[in-house]
């Protein structure tokens, strides 16, 4: 199985004048997705498999943000029960030493898609997917509160 590709945040980066970066403000908020109830989710991109994680701009809805992640394919009864997003602060992830790139793809372009990454000192360019655990910490302390399942 071929690990992660290098070049995905570059790649998939937006072409806003003040770069993938700095077009996503502090004061906003990204929407992490879930499929494994509340308080499942990730904290890290998965070794081997990813870079980054992924996340969309704004407060995107749970049925939103499960569209994106499947493809526009069904959503199985069961699976609906068990869906959650939850809210991060952008200015504490950026605080806590990762960067929110705008990444709204190429290959299935989705404009809310953008890609927490560490270290942030050139995220564009470089990217670690072994976070240790207090990066990971600091990703899970940039939850707002607000969280929503499929009905909410």
């Amino acid at each position: 199985m071929p690990g992660p590709n290098p070049n995905y945040v570059r790649d998939n980066a937006c072409s806003d004048p003040d770069g993938p970066v700095l077009c996503i403000a502090d004061e906003e908020v990204v929407t992490q997705h879930t499929f494994k109830d509340s308080g499942s989710y990730r904290n890290a991109p998965r070794p081997g498999r990813e870079l980054s994680l992924s996340v969309f701009r704004g407060s995107v809805s749970a049925r939103d943000a499960t569209n994106y992640v499947r493809f526009g394919g069904q959503v199985e009864e069961w699976e609906k029960r068990k869906i959650r997003v939850r809210r991060l602060d952008v200015g504490k992830l950026r605080a806590a030493g990762l960067a929110v790139v705008h990444t709204p793809g190429r290959r299935v372009a989705y404009p809310e898609h953008c890609s927490v990454v560490w270290p942030s000192d050139d995220p564009v360019n470089s990217q670690v997917s072994d976070w240790p655990a207090e990066i990971q910490a600091a990703f899970a302390a940039c939850f707002t509160g607000e969280e929503e399942g499929w009905d909410e």
